[in-house]
């Protein structure tokens, strides 16, 4: 058994995995993580991920979370807790096949940079941003 309960960093975790194609995730726990920047980077092999058991709710930093991931279609995050997350710098930069995405129930109030969070995701055919609160 992999055990996560005690891991605060998950930073570059599986960055740079090229090989990759998909990742059972089910398991983990992330309910003490606070940084998941370039967690999944550049893994652009990978076709598939199951990241909607992460808690997320003491995470501050998504900056490249999912970066260069050029052959994922779909991520679900909707039930990523993000009241605490103040970077999402490049989140889903260079994502170029991803077409569904739903951050519909982002809380982005504690935010104080998105450069470039959906740069390069040519492929989105449908963004709800409505509910983002841009003010930081």
């Amino acid at each position: 058994k992999f055990n996560t309960d005690k891991v605060t960093n998950m930073r570059g975790m599986y960055h740079c995995c090229y090989r990759l194609t998909s990742l059972e995730l089910s398991k983990f726990d992330t309910r003490n993580v606070t940084d998941m920047g370039y967690m999944f980077g550049s893994c652009n092999n990978l076709t598939s991920i199951d990241v909607s058991n992460f808690d997320t709710q003491n995470v501050t930093n998504m900056h490249n979370m999912f970066i260069g991931c050029g052959n994922l279609t779909s991520i679900d995050v909707s039930n990523f807790d993000t009241r605490n997350v103040t970077n999402m710098y490049g989140m889903f930069g260079d994502c170029g096949n991803l077409t569904s995405i739903d951050v519909s129930n982002f809380d982005t109030q504690s935010v104080t940079n998105m450069d470039f969070m959906f740069f390069q995701c040519y492929s989105l055919t449908f963004l709800d941003l409505s509910n983002f609160d841009t003010q930081n």
